[in-house]
């Protein structure tokens, strides 16, 4: 994956979950915590996205920044974030969920 695709997967992260751990993108894309640390001081110049060291601290997005409202309807976006939800905490390998402007979705999260 290009460093052009791992941030456009990092923010689409984000986007559903409102917050990760460099440690957690890291292993999940295969990359150092540096480099995931410099994707996201890259994408802050275009995105609302920063990180918080310390306990409770790692990569957030604003909360008001919600760039699939026109796109999912408020179903999916609640399901979506039930998803990500019970995904949290778990160390689990990212795949390419974006493609241009399109959002693929696999709705069984179990």
């Amino acid at each position: 994956m290009t460093s052009a695709g791992r941030r456009l997967e990092i923010i689409s992260i984000l986007v559903v979950s409102g917050h990760t751990t460099s440690k957690e993108m890291a292993q999940g894309f295969g990359v150092t915590r540096r480099t995931i640390l410099h994707d996201v001081s890259v994408l802050s110049y275009g995105y609302p996205a920063y990180t918080k060291p310390g306990e409770g601290g790692g990569i957030f997005i604003m909360d008001s920044y919600k760039p699939y409202n026109n796109i999912l309807t408020p179903v999916e976006q609640e399901r979506l974030k039930k998803c990500m939800m019970r995904q949290r905490g778990r160390i689990r390998k990212f795949s390419n969920v974006s493609c241009g402007n399109t959002v693929h979705i696999n709705w069984n999260c179990s």
